[in-house]
C-alpha cells in the first residue's frame, strides 16, 4: 500500500510539474521546483564477529549491525539577489524512510534570471566499518577468526560481500550531501521553468513546461 501511495505522489507530481500557467497575466512567470527522492540514510555501522553470529537465528546474521537515521537537508532558493526559500527536507513515514516530494512555485517576472537551488545534508555521517573497512581491519579478523577455530565460510564471505554491495546500491540512490544550481534562465511571459532532479545524474536540471 505505501508503494501504491509513493507512486502516485511521483505520477502526480510529475504531471504538475509540466502544467503550464493557463490564463496567466502575461506579466507573470513561474519558477517551479519539482522532484522525488529518496533521502540518504546517516548511520554507524560495527562489524560483528563470527562468535557475535553465532548467537543470533539464522534470518539474523547480518555482518553489520547500524543504527542510525535518515537524513535532513537544508533547501535553499535564490533568484538574482533575492533569496526566495530556505526550508529543511525530510523523507516522508514515520521514519523519514520514503521519499522526499518536493513542489513549490514561484513568482518571478518573465526575462532573464540568474537561480541559486541547493540542497545539502544536515546530518553528518559518522565512518562507516561497512564501508570503510581497511586491510588491517579484515587482517585482523582473520586472524581472530584463526584463533577461535572460527574461519569465515566461503556463504559467509558471499553475503557479507552482498550486505556491503546492497548498502552501496543504497547510498548511490539517495540524494547526495550537496546539490546545487546555479544557472540563468529565460522565463517567457507566462511560462514555467521547472527545476527537477536527475537521478541518474545525481544533479538538477532545468525543463520548461511550454
Amino acid at each position: 500500500m505505501a508503494a501504491i501511495v509513493a507512486l502516485g505522489m511521483g505520477v502526480a507530481l510529475r504531471a504538475l510539474s509540466i502544467a503550464p500557467m493557463a490564463g496567466a497575466p502575461a506579466d507573470a512567470a513561474l519558477l517551479r521546483l519539482s522532484w522525488s527522492v529518496r533521502p540518504e540514510r546517516v548511520e554507524q555501522c560495527r562489524r560483528l564477529t563470527d562468535e557475535e553470529l553465532a548467537q543470533r537465528p539464522a534470518h539474523m546474521q547480518l555482518r553489520y549491525e547500524c543504527e542510525g537515521h535518515f537524513a535532513r537537508y537544508r533547501l535553499s532558493v535564490q533568484v538574482g539577489e533575492r533569496v526566495v526559500a530556505g526550508d529543511t527536507l525530510r523523507g516522508g513515514g514515520f521514519r523519514n524512510d520514503r521519499p522526499i516530494h518536493v513542489f513549490e512555485e514561484y513568482a518571478v517576472a518573465p526575462g532573464t534570471h540568474r537561480v541559486r537551488v541547493e540542497v545539502a545534508r544536515i546530518d553528518t555521517v559518522p565512518p562507516s566499518s561497512a564501508e570503510g573497512e581497511t586491510k588491517d581491519d579484515r587482517a585482523a579478523h582473520s586472524a581472530d577468526a584463526e584463533h577461535t577455530g572460527q574461519r569465515s565460510t566461503e556463504h559467509g564471505t558471499e553475503r557479507d560481500a552482498r550486505e556491503v554491495a546492497e548498502r552501496s546500491r543504497r547510498a548511490l540512490e539517495a540524494l547526495p550531501p550537496r546539490v546545487i544550481l546555479d544557472s540563468t534562465v529565460t522565463i517567457p511571459p507566462r511560462g514555467v521553468v521547472v527545476v527537477t532532479y536527475e537521478p541518474e545524474e545525481h544533479r538538477f536540471v532545468f525543463r520548461s513546461s511550454r
